[in-house]
């Protein structure tokens, strides 16, 4: 077991694992995001976050078999440890993967934040008009399901084709 480790730590497999999950998992949120604003179908974020779930084990077995070295990308038996990528360039990939980290980080802890801000400040919409009297207005339920909504709103129903609330 303790050979096995080693040579997972030489061919550095769990370096790759943890490159692939942090660019996995900021794709599929910028997947996320940008797919249902380009009005794309629904099951388009679900198609990318299987296409990275699908590649994974693909990376790890390429991250077993080759290795990248300043000569550029070969075959771990063809190339001797002398070769491979030092400690100096290994360091520089880690410290640009982590300022990425801390700049996703902080577009979405300034998403949730601020743009919640935003939302919470917007005036609310004005439902009496102003001469007093009843005014109608259409509230798009979605797909929601209610079967009666008594108890959220007091006097209030839905029409028989439930498309309306009265």
């Amino acid at each position: 077991m303790g050979k096995l480790l080693e040579e997972l730590k030489r061919r550095k497999i769990f370096r790759v694992a943890a490159v692939y999950a942090v660019v996995a998992w900021v794709l599929i949120q910028v997947a996320d995001t940008v797919l249902p604003a380009l009005q794309m179908p629904q099951w388009g974020v679900s198609f990318v976050s299987n296409l990275f779930i699908l590649g994974f084990p693909i990376a790890l077995i390429l991250a077993w078999g080759y290795e990248i070295t300043p000569g550029g990308i070969k075959p771990d038996t063809a190339i001797l440890p002398t070769q491979a990528i030092t400690n100096s360039t290994d360091r520089k990939l880690i410290y640009s993967i982590l300022g990425f980290m801390i700049l996703v980080a902080g577009i979405q802890v300034g998403d949730r934040f601020i743009g919640q801000s935003a939302q919470i400040n917007a005036p609310a919409p004005q439902l009496v008009s102003s001469s007093g009297g009843v005014i109608r207005t259409k509230i798009d339920l979605g797909e929601m399901e209610l079967t009666s909504v008594e108890h959220l709103f007091g006097n209030m129903d839905i029409s028989p084709d439930g498309s309306l609330l009265v």
